[in-house]
């Protein structure tokens, strides 16, 4: 199919074997095996004077679920947050529908937050071990004259910064000693 879609948009005298084969092409040959069904399904809708054939909303298996119609429904899940735009997108074949976008959601926080339970610990998943780390933490108070609390917010920030460099701990234990010597004791 991929042969196919790529000569349709390169021309017929075009027969790529893997290696040169454009994104337009795999993104199309992709929409293509998503929308694809065994048969047409239509849902009737009948009144006292006639019977209208309306095509019905297709379901697509998770066995076709692919990464392009994956990927557009969660790039405008988090760039609008808006649920009309991916279902559009999704009765127009080119997107997962939003119910789908929120249960990939809800599937990726729910494995972060287990890899957090079994590791004890809150850190990002990229957090390199053996590395010199440095913390920054601070408060956060958005509407301080707020006499009640549901219009203010007080929430702490944490900062992890990662500094990879090829120099020994006691390299580093050196640095770190006196750069805290140069610190007035204001600046502690």
């Amino acid at each position: 199919m991929l042969t196919l879609v790529s000569m349709m948009l390169e021309g017929p005298g075009s027969f790529n074997t893997g290696e040169t084969l454009t994104a337009a092409a795999l993104s199309i040959a992709q929409l293509i095996v998503f929308n694809a069904v065994k048969r047409q399904r239509r849902l009737t809708l009948s009144t006292e004077k006639f019977a209208m054939q309306v095509p019905g909303a297709v379901k697509h298996p998770l066995t076709q679920e692919i990464t392009v119609p994956v990927y557009v429904g969660l790039m405008i899940h988090s760039a609008t947050r808006n649920k009309q735009v991916i279902d559009k997108c999704h009765k127009m074949g080119l997107s997962v529908s939003y119910d789908r976008v929120l249960q990939l959601s809800n599937k990726v926080a729910n494995s972060v937050c287990e890899h957090y339970r079994e590791n004890d610990v809150v850190c990002p998943l990229s957090l390199q071990h053996e590395t010199f780390t440095v913390t920054a933490a601070d408060n956060i108070d958005h509407n301080l004259s707020s006499s009640t609390a549901q219009t203010s917010f007080h929430g702490t920030a944490v900062s992890l910064m990662q500094v990879p460099s090829n120099i020994t701990d006691t390299e580093t234990a050196d640095r770190t000693s006196n750069f805290c010597e140069r610190l007035t004791p204001c600046q502690i």
